[in-house]
């Protein structure tokens, strides 16, 4: 039976607990049950109660939730996983360790059923993000964040492609050409969905100069190896991941974020924007749920680790707060250093859709 690492480092410290209290109804065990109820108490929104969700997830009844919430009944190893994985808990982030190991989950991407599945998760996530209390968002990124790609389809079909085809290299997809026309329904539903769930909740976002390179450099790839179905493809796309730079020029300016018809998500402010001169490396998010955190790194471009490790998820607090102090602000009023950062990258836009056209 498969296993994922973090069920495998949950296993062995659950072996150990065992070990040393010798049976799970001792207060070594106990303890670490009650600060998982407590974390996941922190989770819920308030409209929602934990003895109603405990039953659906470990499909036990109200009776035996109510037991395993105040400790009197010891969660077995298979319930403690289904609740990690629902909540996405750490379970290395419940016990008090000196050690400097820290459990991820991931997601990698294959092919596109792959990416379907992927999508799905962050929507799920996005979806438990809006609904806790006091949640936001820092997104430190090396590309434009993947949220402000759904705001045009053409723009966030492309990435998808370019994924599948040319680096997962799934079979499907080795003849097929990229066209505007030819969009996925499905997948552009669910990135609707995450959009208008992000356009709600606080965030900010740390860009560098070199934000949009890679995706120039795939579309140049992708032009100079024929895999457009025509030219105009191209070029639309170009102009769709300009309107789309456009529509996050404009909240930045607004300090708010847009849902996918183009009206505000929250007229409080919920959007900072800031620029950095100093290399990123790869994409990490970080979620503050109230006092939980949990943080999102990407690996081999589009796959995705995440881990709620409490060391971990404080150290990149840490890292991004020092990044956002040595940042310009360039969302709310600081319109001329806003107006020349996205004139930078504008340019390099208008010099791909030349180099395009002339071609």
């Amino acid at each position: 039976m498969r296993k994922t690492l973090d069920f495998l480092h949950l296993f062995l410290f659950f072996v150990y607990e065992i070990a040393k209290n010798a049976n799970m109804n001792e207060p070594g065990f106990l303890e670490i049950q009650g600060r998982l109820m407590q974390k996941l108490k922190d989770l819920l929104p308030p409209h929602l109660s934990l003895a109603q969700e405990l039953p659906e997830i470990l499909g036990i009844s109200t009776d035996s939730a109510y037991r395993r919430i105040r400790c009197e009944s010891a969660l077995s190893i298979d319930e403690v996983e289904k609740i990690c994985k629902q909540f996405k808990i750490s379970f290395d982030s419940l016990i008090k360790q000196e050690s400097n190991a820290a459990s991820f989950n991931y997601s990698p991407i294959r092919e596109k059923a792959d990416l379907i599945r992927y999508l799905r998760g962050i929507r799920d996530d996005m979806t438990r993000i809006f609904q806790a209390p006091n949640s936001n968002i820092t997104y430190a990124s090396v590309d434009v964040p993947i949220f402000h790609i759904f705001k045009k389809p053409e723009y966030f079909h492309f990435k998808m492609f370019y994924w599948i085809h040319s680096i997962a290299k799934d079979p499907e997809y080795v003849n097929m050409k990229f066209s505007v026309k030819d969009l996925d329904d499905e997948m552009t539903a669910i990135a609707i969905e995450m959009l208008d769930l992000y356009a709600n909740i606080p965030s900010t976002e740390l860009w560098a100069d070199s934000v949009l390179v890679s995706t120039i450099k795939q579309i140049e790839y992708s032009w100079l190896a024929g895999l457009f179905a025509d030219k105009s493809d191209a070029l639309v796309l170009v102009d769709k991941i300009r309107e789309s730079l456009e529509l996050v020029q404009k909240e930045a300016e607004l300090n708010i974020k847009f849902l996918f018809n183009g009206s505000p998500g929250s007229l409080s402010p919920t959007f900072h924007l800031y620029q950095t001169d100093i290399e990123i490396g790869n994409n990490t998010i970080l979620v503050s749920l109230g006092n939980n955190f949990v943080v999102y790194n990407t690996f081999h471009t589009f796959n995705r680790m995440y881990t709620s490790n409490h060391d971990f998820c404080v150290q990149t607090e840490q890292w991004l707060n020092n990044i956002k102090k040595q940042a310009s602000l360039i969302s709310g009023v600081a319109q001329k250093q806003r107006y020349q950062f996205f004139r930078r990258i504008f340019i390099s836009l208008e010099q791909l859709h030349e180099l395009i056209l002339k071609a």
